[in-house]
């Protein structure tokens, strides 16, 4: 007897309907939320580093940005001529952890996502550039956990052979 009360429940009418409707809202809240997503993507890729164009940013940009190959002392050391356009850049840029006051905790994946692709565009303009050995040296820069590295990692891989 209790299988057939049990068929009768999985069939009620009202029941499947009242399903229905929840599952389609829920696809339509998804599909918005996503879309703003897309949304804000694509302004983020519209107007990457556009203050790179300001002269403050463009004058000492230009002269020494990817001068040296990333990681290595003259690279650091070379980074006291780039500190006015850095502040400015950080300030205006919140794909930068430094944008924020606590860093790449306060960011958003919006914020993560336009970071990687920062970072693997960055990584091809140096010499012997490799994004996975940026990753290692930006991951005890800024303090990224192993999860968070991991999902970075991920997303370079699928952005790579996708």
């Amino acid at each position: 007897m209790a299988q057939v009360e049990l068929a009768k429940e999985l069939f009620d009418e009202n029941k499947l309907e009242s399903y229905y409707e929840k599952l389609d809202h829920h696809k339509k809240e998804v599909f918005i939320i996503l879309v703003k997503a897309i949304f804000e993507l694509s302004e983020r890729a519209i107007n990457h580093d556009e203050s790179k164009f300001n002269p403050i940013e463009k004058k000492i940009f230009s002269k020494n940005d990817f001068k040296y190959k990333f990681g290595t002392k003259e690279y650091e050391n070379n980074k006291e001529n780039l500190k006015i356009a850095l502040r400015h850049h950080y300030a205006l840029n919140r794909h930068h952890p430094e944008f924020f006051e606590y860093g790449i905790e306060e960011m958003n994946l919006i914020d993560l996502l336009e970071m990687i692709a920062d970072w693997m565009s960055a990584s091809k303009h140096y010499e012997n550039g490799d994004i996975n050995k940026s990753i290692n040296i930006l991951k005890t820069k800024y303090k990224i956990g192993l999860q968070l590295e991991k999902v970075l990692r991920n997303t370079v891989e699928y952005l790579k052979n996708e």
